[in-house]
């Protein structure tokens, strides 16, 4: 992890100073395991949790004993809901077999070839294609769409087009979900290092989405949307709109991730052409309150630590 990126993570409190945000294992003098903590509240509508997306969980192979279990205690211990998101392999395979539940599937990933060198990079990576190949300026050629906007659509870059309506909304199931302040998503997306973001929303903020890339990796770029009580036409205008300023920024593809339970989203997003990928992201509920989010709705690229890895 660079340097710049663990200052902002673990010391940039702009949203969350007074809650916990990882323990380290010190061995000796050095570091030898760590398991780092993101603040989160999740909500029903009538009920909200204290919780924390567990990440960045490790432990030297320097040290022998139960060290990673330890610190994994002490993550459960200090908020209401301890949650885990996805991870590498070999979290995976310890996380299934000390969670109380998991959810193995609840968080589905769709992708978006929005231009030409979209695709190529796709194809660049299974070797379709070899990597040195250069497009010039068929890369930016726009993949066609047949959809115009029904309802109008603002767009800026920032957050200036996420009102507190989409933050706040509750799904229409009545599942826990998590809830995001402005100051949240400030922390994630306009103060995390190197990450540029945009926002747009329905003239009556019934959806809106939020698009952002990497300064190393413009051509790709991931998306969130925010439902308060929008139709599935208003969706499919936020996505749209999406969709457009991606292209117009220079994007090559988009990915977003959505609950398995968000069936509209779903829809709207087969609708405007994403297709599903295999990647799942399983979520594993590490104590015992966290049982009752079993199945969470609204699930986004904004939880966990997700937000910022496009590698």
């Amino acid at each position: 992890m660079h340097a710049d990126i663990a200052r902002w993570k673990y010391f940039d409190n702009v949203s969350m100073a007074d809650r916990e945000r990882g323990f380290a294992l010190v061995h000796g003098e050095d570091v030898a395991g760590f398991i780092g903590l993101i603040p989160v509240e999740f909500s029903n509508g009538s009920r909200s949790i204290h919780g924390c997306w567990a990440c960045d969980w490790s432990v030297s192979h320097t040290v022998r004993g139960a060290y990673g279990l330890q610190l994994l205690n002490a993550a459960q211990r200090s908020s209401d809901a301890t949650v885990a998101l996805g991870g590498a392999d070999v979290t995976r395979k310890i996380l299934s077999r000390i969670s109380p539940t998991c959810d193995g599937s609840a968080g589905l990933v769709f992708r978006k070839h929005v231009t030409l060198s979209g695709i190529a990079m796709a194809l660049k990576r299974r070797g379709v294609l070899p990597a040195s190949l250069q497009l010039g300026s068929l890369n930016r050629f726009p993949i066609p769409r047949f959809r115009s906007y029904r309802n109008a659509v603002n767009v800026s870059q920032g957050l200036e087009h996420i009102r507190h309506d989409s933050l706040s909304a509750i799904s229409s199931e009545g599942k826990f979900q998590p809830s995001y302040t402005h100051a949240d998503l400030e922390w994630r997306l306009l103060r995390c290092p190197g990450l540029e973001t945009w926002s747009c929303e329905t003239r009556h903020s019934e959806a809106s989405a939020l698009a952002w890339r990497s300064r190393e990796t413009p051509e790709e770029w991931k998306a969130a949307l925010l439902v308060s009580a929008g139709s599935e036409e208003a969706i499919s205008d936020c996505i749209e709109c999406c969709l457009r300023l991606i292209e117009h920024q220079g994007g090559g593809s988009v990915n977003t991730l959505v609950s398995r339970v968000d069936k509209a989203i779903i829809s709207s997003l087969a609708h405007a052409g994403f297709r599903r990928l295999d990647f799942e992201y399983p979520l594993y509920n590490l104590t015992s309150a966290s049982s009752q989010i079993n199945t969470v709705a609204r699930l986004s690229y904004l939880d966990s630590d997700i937000y910022y890895r496009f590698a």
